[in-house]
C-alpha cells in the first residue's frame, strides 16, 4: 500500500474516464466563494494561509496534525444522492453543493492516495492505507459503469473492515485542484424567503470564467423533506433547541428522524451536518 505518484496517476485517470466516473468534492456556499476567488479546490491550509472564509469541521485539528491540511479532498461517490431518492439517509453533512469534476483533475496532481475510509478517522494513516492503481477496478460494481462497491462489499472484496466509502487525497505544488476540469455544479433543491439555493449558487458563480453549469439535485422523490430540514435548522440552532425532535415532529419525516435517532454513526453524523450547514450556508443566506 501507497500513494501514487506521477508515473502511475494517468492510468488511474484512464480507469476513470473510460468508466464515465465523475470526481465529487461537496461544500457549503461560504467555501464556495473562497473557492472562486482562489480559482479552484483547495486545501484547508491555502484558504487559512489567505485569510478566506471556510466552514470549520470538527476534523480540522486532527487533519493538521495527520499531515493532511495541504491536500485536496474528492470522493469517487455522490453521498447526497440516497436522500435524495427517499431512503433514511443524511444530505451530504460536508455540504449541498456538489462540486462534480472530470478526472483529469488529478492530473496535475503530484500524488494521490485512493483509500477506503474517511481520513477523519483518528487512525488513518494515507500512506499505509493508498490503493495501487491497478486496485481502482476492483472499487467499482460493474466492469464499464462508475458505481462503486457499498461497504459491505468493500469489506469483503478488500479483506478489510474498516472499509467504508472510497475516498481520494491529492497533494498539488499549489495546493489546488482548479476549475477547468469542472463538469457541472449540483445543488439541494432548499428554499427560503421565495428563492432557491440553486438560484443563489448560480448567481455566485456568474462572470466566472471558465462559465460553469449549476443544476438543482434531480431524481428528488420528495423536495419538501429538505425544507423541513432547512426551516427547522433556520429556526431552532439560534435557540439551542433540540433540532431532531423537533423535524421528528413533522409527518413527513418523523420515520427519518427516528432511524437517525437510533444509530449512534446517523447521529453522529446528524450534528455535523447541522452545524455545517447552518454555519456555511443558511447564515450566508440568510444573514
Amino acid at each position: 500500500m501507497a500513494v501514487i505518484t506521477h508515473d502511475a496517476i494517468p492510468q488511474v485517470v484512464a480507469e476513470l474516464e473510460r468508466r464515465k466516473a465523475k470526481l465529487y468534492h461537496a461544500c457549503q456556499l461560504k467555501d464556495l466563494r473562497s473557492y472562486l476567488q482562489l480559482g479552484g479546490v483547495p486545501s484547508r491550509n491555502l484558504l487559512d494561509s489567505n485569510g478566506l472564509p471556510y466552514t470549520a469541521f470538527e476534523t480540522d485539528p486532527g487533519d493538521q496534525r495527520k499531515g493532511l491540511w495541504k491536500l485536496v479532498f474528492f470522493n469517487l461517490s455522490d453521498f447526497g444522492s440516497p436522500f435524495a431518492r427517499g431512503s433514511n439517509n443524511l444530505p451530504n453533512p460536508y455540504g449541498p453543493i456538489l462540486l462534480c469534476f472530470n478526472p483529469r483533475v488529478i492530473e496535475r496532481a503530484n500524488d494521490i492516495s485512493i483509500t477506503l475510509r474517511s481520513a477523519g478517522a483518528g487512525d488513518f494513516d494515507r500512506e499505509a492505507e493508498g490503493l495501487s492503481a491497478e486496485d481502482v477496478p476492483t472499487l467499482f460494481r460493474h466492469s464499464n459503469g462508475p458505481c462503486v462497491w457499498p461497504p459491505e462489499e468493500l469489506r469483503c472484496k478488500f479483506e478489510n473492515q474498516k472499509a467504508r466509502s472510497p475516498e481520494m487525497s491529492c497533494s498539488f505544488d499549489d495546493e489546488l485542484a482548479v476549475m477547468d476540469c469542472l463538469a457541472y455544479i449540483r445543488v439541494d433543491p432548499y428554499s427560503f424567503d421565495g428563492r432557491c439555493l440553486p438560484d443563489v449558487v448560480r448567481e455566485t458563480v456568474l462572470g466566472h470564467e471558465p462559465s460553469y453549469r449549476v443544476f438543482a439535485r434531480d431524481r428528488c422523490n420528495d423536495v419538501l423533506r429538505y425544507q423541513v430540514l432547512w426551516d427547522v435548522i433556520t429556526r431552532t440552532v439560534p435557540s439551542g433547541g433540540d433540532v431532531l425532535s423537533l423535524i421528528g415532529e413533522d409527518s413527513l419525516m418523523s420515520t427519518w428522524a427516528d432511524r437517525v435517532r437510533s444509530q449512534s454513526k446517523l447521529s453522529f453524523q446528524f450534528n455535523r451536518y447541522v452545524r455545517y450547514l447552518f454555519d456555511g450556508t443558511i447564515r450566508e443566506c440568510v444573514s
